[in-house]
């Protein structure tokens, strides 16, 4: 299931169908499927050990976030520093559902050819999109 949802990120963020596919249309697929990622994948981690994923990275991190919105929100910009919070949010989100999701090495090699496998799809799309004229 923690798999699942990691391939079903990855397929959002290279296939995209919610711009294409009617039925997805607008569909916030972010927030659709990081939250329930981090929370399985939480829970998943708990089970095994009483800390999640003990690194530094958590306080550079934070660190991140917390200059991302200051350096915003002190130039008059507060709008605009909770905007790019959140924007960068979602990607330290996904930093850490892979650290709870991917446990072996198996894991991250099947990972990585999904990857391989989604960006050569890509590539075949835009192929066939030059050879036979735009889409």
């Amino acid at each position: 299931m923690s798999t699942i949802l990691l391939f079903t990120y990855l397929i959002n963020l290279y296939i995209r169908p919610q711009d294409w596919i009617p039925m997805f249309y607008g569909w916030p697929v972010d927030y659709l499927i990081i939250i329930p990622a981090l929370i399985i994948g939480a829970f998943v981690k708990a089970n095994g050990n009483k800390n999640l994923v003990a690194i530094p990275q958590y306080k550079l991190l934070a660190a991140l976030l917390t200059i991302v919105f200051l350096s915003n929100a002190v130039n008059g910009y507060f709008g605009f520093g909770i905007n790019e919070f959140v924007y960068f949010l979602k990607k330290v989100c996904i930093f850490i559902i892979v650290l709870l999701l991917i446990r072996t090495i198996k894991g991250l090699k099947n990972t990585l050819f999904f990857i391989i496998l989604l960006s050569s799809y890509i590539a075949i799309q835009a192929l066939v999109q030059f050879t036979m004229g735009g889409m």
